[in-house]
């Protein structure tokens, strides 16, 4: 029965990510690079070990990290994924040319504006 995805006492769900890690309890994990998008259950065993399973089949194991922010990778879990060997250069902003750069700004009293509210102004 150890071939089961859900003999154990946990189990989650999870969706793998486009860069095929899943997350657990602040942990990633890598699986299968043909898994992208798909959900999978990760068991954790509790006792140092997760599987991670894909409609009952068990696609990846790995030892449970012992702290936060950790990936755990296994290197053949990347084969298939495309990669660009060259670096496609970043497009650069073009600069906008306005007709009139720096509006003209109107100076008026602020009389001309209380006019419009309507509260009266009392000057003391």
């Amino acid at each position: 029965m150890a071939s089961e995805p859900f003999d154990c006492v946990e189990y989650h769900v999870r969706k793998v990510s486009s860069d095929t890690l899943i997350s657990y309890e602040g942990n990633r994990y890598s699986v299968p690079s043909r898994f992208i998008g798909h959900l999978v259950q990760i068991k954790d065993d509790r006792r140092g070990g997760i599987r991670i399973y894909y409609e009952g089949k068990m696609i990846a194991e790995h030892r449970k990290a012992t702290g936060q922010r950790i990936v755990i990778q296994n290197k053949n879990h990347f084969e298939g994924i495309r990669t660009d060997s060259v670096a496609k250069p970043v497009p650069q902003p073009i600069p906008r040319l306005m007709s009139n750069a720096i509006p003209e700004v109107v100076i008026r009293p602020l009389a001309v504006y209380e006019q419009f509210t309507d509260e009266e102004v009392v000057r003391s």
